[in-house]
């Protein structure tokens, strides 16, 4: 069976690698839909790296 929906890519994670790649995406001239899969209830968000001092 042939499908005949459009490209589409799905990126599975929503941490900071995740959006990265979902945010690199168009920037690198992908022009199909992305969809970003999560566990969470909140939008991703840029996490800042911990420290132990």
């Amino acid at each position: 069976m042939r499908s005949h929906a459009p490209p589409a890519s799905v990126v599975v994670g929503a941490g900071q690698g995740g959006y990265q790649t979902a945010a690199s995406l168009p920037e690198q001239g992908y022009q199909h839909r992305i969809t970003l899969l999560s566990a969470e209830d909140a939008l991703p968000y840029e996490r800042p790296p911990l420290t132990k001092a």
